[in-house]
C-alpha cells in the first residue's frame, strides 16, 4: 500500500475506533436510562400500592363510624322511649293517688 492508502487505513481505522467508543457510552447512558425508569416505575408502583391500602384504611374507618353512629342513635332513641314510658307511669301513679285521695 501506498503512504496515502495507509494514511487512509488509519483515518478510517481511528474514526471506527471513536464511533465504537462512541457506541459504547450511548449503550451505558441507555442502560442507566432504563435502570433509572425501572427505580422509577417500581417506586410509582409502590406509592400506588399504599395509597390503596391508605384509601382502603379509611374507607373501613368510616364504616366503623357510621356503624358506631347508627348504634349511638338507636341507643339515644331506645333511652328516649325508657324515659316517655317512665314519665307516662308516673303521671299514671299521680293521676291513681290523686283517685284514691280523692274517694277517700
Amino acid at each position: 500500500l501506498d503512504k496515502e492508502s495507509v494514511a487512509v487505513v488509519a483515518r478510517l481505522d481511528g474514526e471506527r475506533q471513536q464511533l465504537k467508543q462512541e457506541m459504547e457510552r450511548h449503550k451505558e447512558q441507555v442502560e442507566k436510562h432504563n435502570q433509572a425508569m425501572a427505580t422509577s416505575t417500581s417506586q410509582h408502583e409502590a406509592e400506588k400500592e399504599r395509597l390503596r391500602k391508605e384509601a382502603e384504611a379509611h374507607r373501613l374507618r368510616m364504616e366503623e363510624e357510621k356503624k358506631a353512629t347508627v348504634a349511638a342513635a338507636e341507643l339515644i332513641a331506645a333511652q328516649k322511649q325508657q324515659l316517655a314510658l317512665e314519665l307516662e307511669a308516673q303521671r299514671l301513679r299521680a293521676a291513681q293517688e290523686k283517685q284514691a285521695v280523692a274517694t277517700v
